[in-house]
This record gives C-alpha cells, structure tokens and sequence, in this order.
C-alpha cells in the first residue's frame, strides 16, 4: 500500500508493504521490487498472508470499531459551558 492515510496505518511490515508516498514514477519501480521480491521467495506470500488474516482478526472487529466511533464521538461531544 501507499504509505499515506488509512492503509499506512492499517498495514504493517509484518504483513504487507508499505511504499512511500513519492512520484509516481519511484512509486512504480518500487512496486516493482517489492513484487520480484515476492516472486523470488513465495514463501513471503503464505507468511504475511496469515499475518495479515491474524491482524484483520484481532484489530478489525466489530467492537473494536464501535469503540474507536465512539472514542470519537466524545472527543467531539462537550459539554455546554455555564
């Protein structure tokens, strides 16, 4: 992923790749390096595959993003000054 926003900050090295957020140009070649990476060790596919799936798992329920709204929510929510 871009690492920029939400999916910089969803994925982890342990299970995915984060690309710096640069030209598109150095963008590309480094999506390209990280895919010859992968084709040379397909080992790299099953492990951070499991990483991922474990992550999405245990950081991405249901609860966790009630809480996280509702984390939210009361920062937004004062009560009225007297």
């Amino acid at each position: 992923v871009a690492d920029g926003g939400g999916p910089g900050i969803m994925v982890t090295e342990k299970c995915g790749y984060k690309i710096p957020a640069s030209s598109s140009g150095r963008m590309v070649d480094e999506i390209t390096e990280t895919i010859l990476a992968i084709d040379r060790d397909r080992n790299i596919i099953s492990e951070k595959g499991a990483s991922a799936s474990k992550r999405i798992a245990t950081h991405f329920t249901e609860e966790n993003y009630r809480r996280t709204v509702n984390q939210v929510y009361q920062s937004l929510v004062r009560p009225a000054a007297c």
